[in-house]
């Protein structure tokens, strides 16, 4: 099965631990990006490097924006080490 057609868009902003850079992906039509982790992954990757770590945050409810198929993800300072990771 191929790929689908993406729109990747990134924006910086500065914050308490340095710059975080917001990248939200979606599919040119519109359609729910149903991929997996590779896909992510890949993007990741091409876009900003493999020694560079990304998340995606699941919010509770109160916080929920949840208008489009658009996956949001957040790219962290390259000095920057998770404190849950090893």
């Amino acid at each position: 099965m191929a790929e689908p057609e993406i729109i990747v868009q990134h924006f910086s902003y500065p914050s308490k631990i340095g710059n975080v850079t917001h990248l939200s992906v979606q599919r040119k039509d519109g359609k729910e990006l149903v991929v997996n982790w590779d896909f992510f992954n890949k993007i990741k990757e091409e876009e900003f490097g493999v020694e560079t770590q990304m998340i995606e945050i699941y919010p509770k409810k109160s916080l929920l924006v949840n208008y489009a198929n658009i996956r949001h993800f957040w790219i962290l300072p390259s000095n920057y080490k998770i404190p849950f990771s090893t």
